[in-house]
């Protein structure tokens, strides 16, 4: 029955979606506007016992449900907005790659709009919207941002803008799932048929890709494009480079999957259900393949260049993601899935560490783990030298902020009060 439940969940995550139908474009103005708030910092002692900062900061929300950043180890508490309260609230901050800028969403009785904020001068732009923006992503450049959220009407709408918050370009349809190219391209798989490539003007690209499979989200490296294709019933993962495609591994049904920073390995979950004893046959049969065919219902680590695959847990895993070096692999799982806790466990050479066990906050619940995939482009949890990881919940009852030291004693300790956090990439 355990493995049931976890099987059920980890389908229901695959196979999720928002709202459904299509709508006008949510956007209606922009107007620059000086500060949220004014900037201040408070220096706080360090959590006790106290853990190494590292590099980088913490941008969260805190309990009042205004935007702050802290060092990893608790001080420095910079408060960026400071003006939240019942009917105004702002969510999901999310860095720039160059550390520089955050967009977060802010909704309000009178209206809701997403705003960008330059860390240097304190200074924000805000875009009025329909709706609040539920998701952001910076292309690599940082020079452009795009957000979702649903349309007037139904649907979701996929907007661009610049630095600035000028609009750029906009796309519509539902699901909506993306993933940054070299100079603002894009590859989109939107609804259930349309995987293609854009421009930075949003035009479709000459790169013919194959039919999406079951899964959510492509992942567009250095290397090329990673997607899941469909071919006589058969799920492939596949890496197209501009000047080919080559599969890399088979699944019997669908899948979900992350690729690490350096395109070299491929953490990946197909999903479907199946006998054990087929499982047992499929890793057989994988000897015999140049593409392998994996285990279905267990995470899998592949080799892209050898082909060689490595399994990582013996039962569905609902969300992970890869640190910065692609060295370790963050791994969430449900040791009982009658009880609300989750577990984290850090993947490296073949092994699984320690477990943490807590209980999600309910924005990382419902929000973050069923499209982990998405979220693992844009929402960093590792720290930027793959030290250590932060995630926002409760451990033992008590609420809040929590950094892991991977390389130390590997214990969470609280480093601030909040219900969302994510890491600086610098």
């Amino acid at each position: 029955m355990r493995h049931l439940v976890a099987f059920v969940i980890a389908f229901a995550l695959l196979v999720s979606a928002c709202s459904n139908g299509d709508a006008e474009p949510p956007l209606v103005s922009t107007t620059n506007q000086a500060t949220v708030a004014s900037p201040t910092t408070t220096t706080t002692p360090p959590a006790e016992p106290a853990v190494p900062a590292g590099p980088g900061r913490l941008v969260i929300v805190d309990p009042s449900g205004n935007v702050a950043l802290v060092d990893p180890d608790g001080a420095n508490l910079e408060v960026i907005t400071d003006d939240a309260n019942a009917s105004a609230i702002y969510f999901q901050p999310t860095w720039s790659p160059d550390a520089r800028s955050l967009a977060f969403s802010l909704a309000s009785s009178a209206s809701s709009g997403v705003v960008i904020h330059e860390l240097a001068t304190g200074m924000s732009d805000r875009i009025e919207t329909a709706f609040p923006a539920f998701y952001f992503s910076w292309a690599r450049e940082s020079d452009r941002l795009a957000f979702l959220g649903n349309a007037a009407g139904g649907g979701l709408q996929l907007s661009v803008v610049d630095r600035s918050a000028a609009p750029l370009r906009s796309d519509r349809g539902q699901p909506y799932y993306f993933s940054w190219g070299p100079d603002g391209s894009m590859v989109v798989h939107v609804g259930v048929d349309r995987l293609e490539t854009l421009d930075a003007e949003g035009s479709r690209q000459e790169r013919e890709l194959g039919d999406p499979g079951i899964f959510r989200t492509p992942q567009w490296l250095d290397r090329g494009i990673f997607y899941l294709e469909r071919i006589d019933g058969v799920g492939r993962l596949v890496l197209d480079t501009g000047d080919g495609a080559a599969t890399l591994a088979e699944v019997s049904g669908g899948a979900s999957f992350v690729v690490s920073p350096d395109g070299n390995r491929v953490a990946i979950q197909a999903v479907e259900a199946v006998p054990e004893g087929e499982l047992a046959f499929n890793a057989a049969f994988a000897v015999a393949q140049a593409a392998p065919r994996l285990p279905a219902n267990r995470l899998v680590v592949l080799d892209v260049d050898t082909l060689d695959w490595s399994r990582v847990t013996n039962e569905p895993v609902l969300a992970y993601s890869w640190s910065p070096d692609g060295a370790r692999l963050l791994v969430l799982t449900v040791p009982d899935p009658t009880a609300p806790e989750l577990t984290w466990q850090v993947w490296e050479d073949g092994d699984l560490g320690n477990p943490i066990t807590f209980v999600p906050t309910p924005t990382l619940f419902r929000d973050v783990l069923p499209f982990f995939d998405q979220y693992t482009q844009s929402l960093q949890f590792w720290s930027p030298d793959s030290s250590s990881f932060t995630f926002p919940g409760a451990v033992d009852g008590e609420p809040g902020i929590f950094v892991v030291d991977v390389d130390g004693a590997g214990d969470p300790v609280k480093v601030a009060e909040g219900s969302w956090v994510s890491w600086s990439p610098k």
